[in-house]
């Protein structure tokens, strides 16, 4: 039997009001008044007051979200996806819920009621179910994307090695990052860091769990199980230079550390008994403090990746429709390549359970392909 809370019980088994009520009502009056109609404040609804029931009968209100909003989100993107996998919604209509949520706290923040929309974060979103039916309008970086993208780093690291083999790092770590999230089509949290996800798996992919001479990696995958996956020969290069740029003093530091200063910083002075800024003056530079002794520099988180291919894409002058090359667009370019030659290499690069799940995913590929056959056909009338 289900405890329920004690506000739940007080109120006579109805669900009580909470703050998180107010913000929903708030949002659709003011959607409502900026949009002069009252379509989207109707279709929202329900689901915005379901959502705020479930937050109720688990006593979450806002001072919740503030102190633990990604895992409260995750819980609820759990939920829709369970009503998914029972029948009861699509995954298009799980992801039409979830963003009425992610555009109410949005406004929270705005409002001044959040210091930040939980519901943006990895942590939230990952478990989510894939909707399928709009997979060919997502991103996917084109070949012609790939390759300017990947010249670019290549000159970038190059050079830099040239000039200071050692003093290299982010270079170094871009470009092999460039290759992994597309040649390996790795998923962002795969190999980087949640900030609010502390299990092992998410912290970053370690060099203990890197084969080089095998070229594989072990991930911790999508479905919460660790698997083995491969490094092909274009990633595995760029990733046998970055460890020997990075020097690692132990194979349980990160592929992708971070080359944020204050992280580092606070890294030693969290490992380390002694005086940082004395061992730091001492050795010449925080990072040599890492290597004399093993400090485990923390890893790239997935924002920060998604700020690094940011500042990327604009160095390599590359026009994208979204802004920036996005890491997960990466994998579905490679996936997609490959799709179009064979569909069962691409169900295991994608480490996809079916086929089903791939085809799903590649649909608009089939699509461009028969619309390709048949305007040949349509020549021959």
């Amino acid at each position: 039997m289900v405890d329920l809370p004690e506000s739940y019980a007080s109120s006579g088994g109805q669900t009580p009001k909470t703050d998180v009520h107010d913000l929903v009502e708030d949002y659709l009056t003011a959607r409502s008044d900026e949009h002069g109609s009252g379509t989207y404040a109707a279709s929202a609804r329900s689901e915005l007051t379901r959502w705020a029931d479930w937050m109720a009968e688990r006593d979450y209100d806002l001072d919740t979200l503030e102190e633990n909003g990604p895992d409260v989100l995750r819980q609820y993107a759990t939920r829709l996806r369970q009503r998914t996998q029972g029948g009861g919604i699509a995954a298009s209509t799980a992801q039409t819920y979830f963003a009425y949520v992610s555009a109410c706290l949005s406004f929270a923040v705005r409002e001044g009621r959040l210091g930040r929309n939980p519901a943006q974060t990895e942590t939230a979103r990952e478990l989510l179910p894939e909707d399928s039916r709009d997979r060919g309008d997502q991103q996917h970086w084109s070949p012609e994307q790939r390759a300017r993208l990947m010249d670019h780093v290549e000159q970038r690291a190059e050079s830099a090695i040239d000039e200071d083999p050692f003093g290299a790092y982010t270079e170094a770590r871009d470009r092999a990052l460039v290759a992994m999230l597309y040649y390996a089509a790795v998923r962002g949290a795969e190999v980087l860091r949640h900030r609010q996800d502390e299990r092992d798996g998410r912290q970053g992919l370690r060099w203990n769990r890197v084969d080089l001479k095998a070229g594989t990696m072990r991930i911790l995958g999508k479905d919460q199980s660790w698997e083995t996956a491969p490094i092909p020969s274009p990633a595995l290069r760029p990733l046998r230079v970055l460890k020997k740029v990075q020097q690692p003093a132990s194979d349980d530091w990160p592929v992708f550390a971070t080359s944020h200063a204050p992280s580092k910083w606070a890294a030693a002075r969290e490992q380390l008994d002694a005086d940082v800024d004395g061992l730091v003056k001492d050795l010449g530079g925080i990072d040599a403090v890492q290597r004399e002794h093993d400090v485990t520099p923390p890893a790239l988180t997935t924002d920060g990746a998604r700020t690094v291919l940011k500042r990327l894409t604009e160095a390599a002058e590359i026009d994208v429709d979204e802004g920036y090359l996005q890491p997960h667009g990466a994998r579905r370019g490679m996936i997609g390549e490959v799709y179009k030659r064979d569909r069962g290499e691409a169900q295991d690069l994608g480490r996809h359970k079916s086929m089903e799940t791939t085809r799903e995913a590649y649909s608009h590929l089939d699509a461009e392909e028969q619309r390709e056959r048949l305007d040949e056909l349509v020549e021959e009338f």
